[in-house]
């Protein structure tokens, strides 16, 4: 079996408020969002921002974890890239952590 993931989806308390920071932190658009989920497309991998109440409700499952049991990675060209893209996402909503 090819070993491959085609789509990772984040169980979200605001879908407005994520989609208000990946647009404006990273720049992304969607390719296709309803009230409950908003997907874009990466680089032959769909993210998905879905409303945690609906996410547990399409998995039959009441509780999942909150939100911090898992890591996204997100890397820059160049070490110099990162202070500003920092400063775009805490503009955007972010929270440095360390």
């Amino acid at each position: 079996m090819q070993q491959q993931i085609s789509v990772i989806t984040l169980g979200v308390s605001d879908l407005e408020k994520s989609k208000r920071f990946y647009g404006d932190g990273f720049g992304w658009a969607p390719v296709f969002e309803n009230a409950e989920i908003v997907f874009y497309q990466m680089n032959g991998l769909v993210f998905g921002t879905w409303l945690k109440a609906s996410l547990e409700e399409d998995a039959r499952a009441s509780d999942l974890p909150p939100a911090g049991a898992m890591s996204l990675a997100h890397n820059v060209p160049e070490e110099g890239d990162v202070d500003s893209v920092i400063k775009t996402l805490v503009a955007a909503g972010a929270t440095v952590l360390r």
